[in-house]
């Protein structure tokens, strides 16, 4: 038997104008938020669910042509705009999320690690 002398993964380029895609599926805030989820279905509702609602998976599958035809699209550019200006209004420095409203903020940032593996 033949060995492979390298794996090539290769993924789909994403037009400038879609690049915060990638953003916005590295961020689990899609995962409460209806509008990214919907966006992201939006862009291909059933690759959206051959990938089990997993963004970062369905944008290394989904076609070049499918991008390009996002990019076009005027109305799913405009959900977009709107589902990026949510996103960046959520995580300002300044943002009145519900820890802050409650806890306030603190001098010193702290940090804390889950696990998905040990729930």
């Amino acid at each position: 038997m033949i060995k492979p002398v390298a794996t090539v993964d290769v993924t789909p380029n994403l037009p400038p104008s879609l690049e915060r895609l990638r953003e916005l599926a590295y961020n689990l805030r899609w995962t409460w938020d209806h509008e990214t989820i919907a966006l992201f279905r939006r862009l291909d509702r059933d690759l959206w669910d051959q990938t089990e609602s997993n963004p970062v998976a369905m944008l290394g599958l989904i076609s070049q042509d499918a991008l390009q035809s996002a990019a076009e699209d005027e109305a799913f550019m405009a959900h977009l705009d709107r589902v990026c200006a949510q996103s960046d209004a959520y995580m300002a420095p300044d943002a009145r999320t519900w820890y802050r409203r409650h806890y306030g903020d603190f001098e010193k940032r702290f940090i804390a690690y889950f696990s998905m593996e040990y729930a």
